[in-house]
C-alpha cells in the first residue's frame, strides 16, 4: 500500500489530501528446493516486482496527465482520497461510497416536506 499527500487549491484554499493506493499482488509458480524433501517442487509465489512495476506506470501516466494540465490532481486521485465520513467510517472514497454509487443506492438530496411559496412583487 501506498501512501502520500498532495496540496491542491480549491476555490482559493490550499488544502492537502491524503492519497492511498494498494497495487494488486501478482502471484506466480515458481520453482524452488524443498531442503526436507530433498527435491525441488513447485509452489505459488507473490511477483512483487510485477506488482509494483504495474503501480509504477500507473503514477507515471497520472502524474504526467496532471503535469501537462490535462486533468487537476484532485479530479486524477480523487477515488482514492482519504477520507472520514459523520458516521465515524474512514477510508478512499471509492471504499466509502463507490460501490453504493454504483449500485446506484446513494441516498438523494433532501426534500423538505412541504414546497415553498415565495411571493414576489414585480416593481418596475
Amino acid at each position: 500500500m501506498l501512501r502520500f499527500a498532495i496540496e491542491v487549491e480549491m476555490k482559493g484554499v490550499r488544502r492537502q489530501l491524503g492519497i492511498e493506493i494498494s497495487p494488486p499482488s501478482f502471484s506466480k509458480e515458481r520453482r524452488t528446493w524443498n531442503q526436507r524433501s530433498g527435491q525441488y517442487e513447485r509452489i505459488i509465489a507473490p511477483n512483487w516486482a510485477q506488482s509494483y512495476r504495474l503501480l509504477y506506470w500507473y503514477l507515471k501516466t497520472k502524474l504526467e496527465s496532471i503535469a501537462y494540465g490535462l486533468v487537476s490532481a484532485e479530479r486524477e486521485f480523487f477515488a482514492e482520497i482519504i477520507t472520514k465520513l459523520p458516521s465515524g467510517e474512514q477510508g478512499t472514497i471509492f471504499d466509502l461510497i463507490g460501490q453504493k454509487a454504483i449500485d446506484n443506492q446513494l441516498p438523494g438530496p433532501k426534500q423538505e416536506s412541504e414546497p415553498r411559496i415565495i411571493e414576489a412583487e414585480v416593481v418596475e
